[in-house]
């Protein structure tokens, strides 16, 4: 069993749990960069303006597939470890402190990061995401262990790996 240490409120575990939370941000927005770039070939006239509503559905199935499935899959498959979360050395466990099961991670990453990413940013624009993420953050800066709004839906919270072994 793996000896962990619970998160604080200390800079070193607020800006730990940021940093990992925007890897993890930026990996799942990946296919939002892919579409910009797009995005910028039809508006310099590089590419037929019609492609632009197929680009924009396969960017929004691109980014279910990475935010939601390639995330959540590797976090559980890395005992609770996501890309973050490898290079701050923070994983999640169940809020009583045992291992959490692969589907009880998998839902949390996709509530988290994912799902936002996705339906927010359809129906609410960029303006939604942000809301989204700042209430998040508030809420993990006024809870115990820095647990966000989706972590007190599903029972996990986030915590330090004593012996700071990475995955990376």
């Amino acid at each position: 069993m793996i000896t962990v240490r619970k998160m604080t409120h200390s800079l070193s575990d607020l800006s730990d749990h940021f940093f990992a939370f925007l890897i993890d941000f930026c990996f799942s927005a990946l296919p939002t960069y892919v579409w910009c770039m797009c995005f910028l070939l039809v508006c310099g006239g590089f590419m037929n303006p019609r492609l632009f509503d197929v680009l924009l559905y396969a960017s929004l199935l691109a980014m279910f597939l990475v935010g939601v499935w390639m995330m959540s899959t590797y976090t559980a498959k890395h005992y609770g470890q996501s890309w973050g979360g490898a290079k701050t050395g923070i994983r999640l466990i169940k809020r009583n402190g045992k291992k959490a099961s692969e589907s009880t991670i998998m839902l949390r990453q996709s509530l988290a990061i994912g799902l936002p990413l996705i339906g927010l940013g359809y129906f609410f624009n960029i303006l939604g995401i942000l809301v989204w993420f700042i209430v998040n953050g508030i809420v993990a800066l006024c809870s115990k262990n820095q647990r966000t709004i989706v972590d007190h839906l599903v029972g996990t919270m986030f915590v330090h790996d004593k012996e700071e072994e990475y995955i990376w």
